[in-house]
Parts: C-alpha cells; structure tokens; sequence
C-alpha cells in the first residue's frame, strides 16, 4: 500500500504552482489577497469537513486536548496562502514554491 504514497506526492507537487495561479485569478475577482485567501480557506475547511465526516462518520472528541502547538498548523496554513498569493504575480510560480 506504500506504493501509492508516490504519485500522491507527485500529484501534491504538480497541484501546488498550479493553486498558486488559481488563488492569484481569485485575488482578481475576490478583491484583493486577504479575501481570496479567506475565500480559499473556507472552500478547503467545507471540503476537508464534508470528507472528514464521509470517512470517520464522528468528530474526533480528543482534538480539544492536543497541545497549544498543534493548533498553529491552521495559522501557517493561512500564511502560506496568503503568501503564495501575493508572491506568485510578482515572483511567478516557480520561484514561490522553490
């Protein structure tokens, strides 16, 4: 079952410069980078939640006892987006995901 962590791998590789330029064609009509990425994220937060539920049926019930840390992934997340977005029209795509 390992053998399938590859392509996914390659897959998130091939999706990142082109989310990059999706994100920057949403800046466009969203009204600038820090509603485009708010608007990325929620889509992504219904997304992930809608297949959360499919697969694991529940909420996990332990999520409010993991360490205060853990909860910064959101955050960086969120920094990512929004620094792809800005970067991306200025540096272009390969230069912001090296």
């Amino acid at each position: 079952m390992a053998w399938i962590l590859l392509p996914v791998a390659l897959a998130a590789g091939v999706v990142l410069p082109v989310q990059f330029g999706v994100n920057g064609q949403l800046r466009t009509y969203g009204g600038g980078p820090l509603a485009a990425a708010a608007i990325s994220f929620v889509v992504g937060a219904v997304a992930l939640a809608v297949a959360a539920l499919a697969v694991q049926r529940s909420l996990p019930g332990s999520v409010a006892s993991a360490p205060w840390w853990a909860w910064t992934g959101g955050l960086l997340g969120a920094f990512f987006v929004l620094a792809s977005i800005i970067l991306t029209p200025r540096l272009g795509a390969a230069t912001t995901s090296g």
